[in-house]
């Protein structure tokens, strides 16, 4: 893997026909050109630590509450697997919250209406927005980062595969994307510079090419999925068996014969079978959240200390203190009216003289958090 740089991309989420007759979702990276990783960005410092990502989740529901997009429980089970695909790499998910939002008009997203969520968004934290369905404008998608990365941080995922018991990658493939990863067969069709990734992995042979096309992302296998913008089927599951075994035939531009992973969570292969990114997946997230300061607004810090002169004082309802490993308290802390703190770290250490004084109907929540080792 060589390069970052950016544009307008068009990449296709997770085709979902095989389970609700959706069409795979899409999304753009609008500024014109492939986000490269440069050797400069995977040898900055802050590529090597890790990293832990402040996670809030919003579900929309009618507005009278009623036809909810998901249960608590299907979106922690999608949670909890993007954790254990994540883990590898040192990036772990702080889960901050789940909130139902009473809104009919976002239960059915279009992703061209992306800023009809900002007043939903939590400031420094990744958003994941649950909709019963998602849309292109035209037809049902599965869902969308609405850029490659987002530096917004936030994405939004239709219902469908919530409930489906084999999907264990849909919340891990969205959040992928929006920390700069593309699909194993990007063919970046609006960037002359960067196209379809070739089958050969040896650097001395003339059609080597996966450090400036496909998904710019070398331990991954070149994959030989179409573009699926025409709603046509995924190649790669239509030829994965069971067993999650590929047995396609295509070769590329050089005659070689692909042999992609089926496992591969940014890939369109069989949904049961998709478990895994690569160490070079991991890698490029990583060079990205550190380059990119609108990434790393929501991740938490390793200790933090709260408390100390001048006093806090929160006067809106939802604040939020924490820290990856330890949260230390001093001092005052006030709470006007109904406001709520959540105090959330693996350690959370309170010295003998903080006192709390929440107003009436106000809570201060402390909550233990066991990701990170």
């Amino acid at each position: 893997m060589k390069t970052i740089a950016f544009g307008l991309v068009a990449t296709f989420c997770f085709t979902l026909s095989s389970l609700s007759q959706t069409l795979p979702c899409g999304t753009s990276s609008k500024s014109g050109k492939a986000y490269v990783i440069t050797k400069q960005m995977l040898q900055s410092r802050l590529v090597n630590v890790p990293y832990c990502v402040r996670t809030y989740i919003t579900v929309f529901a009618d507005n009278n509450g009623n036809n909810r997009a998901a249960s608590d429980e299907a979106i922690i089970r999608l949670f909890d697997q993007m954790v254990l695909s994540y883990k590898p790499y040192s990036i772990c998910f702080m889960l901050m919250g789940i909130k139902q939002v009473n809104n009919s008009d976002l239960l059915y997203q279009d992703k061209s209406e992306e800023s009809e969520l900002d007043p939903f968004k939590k400031v420094g934290m990744l958003n994941v927005f649950i909709h019963l369905t998602v849309s292109d404008g035209t037809r049902t998608i599965g869902g969308t980062s609405y850029d490659i990365p987002n530096t917004g941080h936030y994405c939004s995922i239709s219902s469908g595969r919530l409930t489906y018991p084999d999907d264990n990658s849909t919340m891990a493939h969205e959040v992928g994307h929006v920390f700069g990863l593309y699909h194993t067969f990007e063919p970046h069709p609006w960037d002359p510079f960067h196209g379809k990734e070739s089958a050969e992995r040896n650097t001395t042979f003339f059609c080597y090419d996966c450090e400036e096309d496909g998904d710019l992302v070398c331990d991954t296998q070149a994959d030989p999925d179409q573009d699926l913008a025409s709603g046509q089927p995924s190649y790669l599951e239509a030829h994965t068996d069971a067993n999650c075994v590929y047995n396609g035939t295509n070769v590329d531009e050089c005659n070689n014969v692909y042999h992609p992973a089926t496992n591969n969570i940014m890939s369109y292969g069989r949904v049961e079978c998709l478990t895994f990114l690569t160490y070079g997946q991991g890698e490029r997230m990583k060079a990205t959240i550190a380059n990119e300061p609108g990434l790393r607004t929501c991740m938490a810090d390793d200790n933090a200390t709260f408390g100390v002169a001048p006093p806090l004082f929160y006067n809106s309802n939802d604040n939020y203190l924490n820290a990856r490993d330890q949260l230390n308290g001093l001092g005052f802390i006030q709470l006007t009216s109904s406001s709520y703190l959540q105090m959330q770290a693996k350690k959370i250490v309170l010295q003998q003289n903080i006192r709390f004084s929440p107003g009436a109907g106000g809570r201060v929540v402390l909550k233990t958090f066991n990701g990170c080792d």
